[in-house]
């Protein structure tokens, strides 16, 4: 039955399927230990099922969902019939010209079929693996993209909100108290007040345009909670004086 050689082919069947069910947690953002779906107890999805689903969220383009199908069909062949004991009945089992293409991944020069078709399926084997760590790579990279420019946004939000917060807390100060007290001694402090208040809107205005052009960078309106907030502050303060 040539075990050994099936030995190796089951090998490079678990690696691969080891790397696709990891790099479908990835993407869906699964960071936990027992999954329902996704794993390696009876009743999760097959290793066609999440290849399908990495197909459908566009992870996989055309070929590379072939390439990485491809392989599995002759693990399948060496696992399910225990006449297959070669590369040569594996590949003579499958339909289409499997032959020509499981050939175009051979990189090692040999005379005998066999040898051909046994290098070329540890060049396959290579190619899929490295499908898996590209996309495992590209998306570690946008996650960790995304990652610094929400705290880069959460940081300018809560930089120019306690900006606001001092500014407001200047001008709330300014009870009417204190301005009949100033009044009396120079009635220019009306003005005085009222160019500190301008000033105050002034500041404002200048913190939430920058404030909308950040948010319009993410795209939404989610985190603007904090804007009618200010707002209201900042008319409260108005009526207070």
């Amino acid at each position: 039955m040539n075990i050994e050689l099936r030995g190796e082919v089951l090998k490079s069947a678990l690696l691969l399927e080891d790397g696709v069910k990891k790099l479908v947690l990835l993407y869906l953002g699964i960071d936990k230990e027992k999954t329902k779906a996704v794993g390696y107890k009876s009743g999760t999805l097959s290793y066609k099922s999440l290849i399908d689903l990495l197909f459908d969220i566009d992870v996989l383009t055309k070929e590379e969902f072939e390439t990485l199908l491809f392989l599995v069909q002759i693990r399948n062949q060496f696992m399910h019939n225990i006449d297959c004991d070669t590369f040569e009945k594996a590949i003579n089992n499958l339909a289409g010209n499997t032959k020509k293409r499981l050939l175009e991944f051979n990189k090692v020069p040999c005379e005998r079929l066999e040898d051909q078709l046994y290098y070329s399926f540890k060049g396959l084997t290579i190619a899929c693996l490295e499908i898996i760590q590209d996309k495992r790579a590209r998306k570690q990279k946008d996650i960790d993209e995304k990652t610094r420019y929400v705290v880069s946004v959460l940081s300018f939000i809560v930089e120019y909100s306690k900006t606001v917060d001092e500014q407001l807390e200047t001008l709330m100060n300014s009870t009417n108290s204190d301005f009949a007290e100033l009044a009396k001694i120079d009635p220019a402090c009306e003005a005085i007040i009222a160019n500190s208040k301008l000033d105050v809107l002034r500041a404002y205005t200048e913190i939430r345009k920058k404030y909308d052009e950040k948010s319009n960078e993410i795209g939404t309106k989610s985190v603007d909670i904090t804007v009618p907030m200010i707002f209201g502050r900042l008319y409260n303060a108005d009526q207070s004086i």
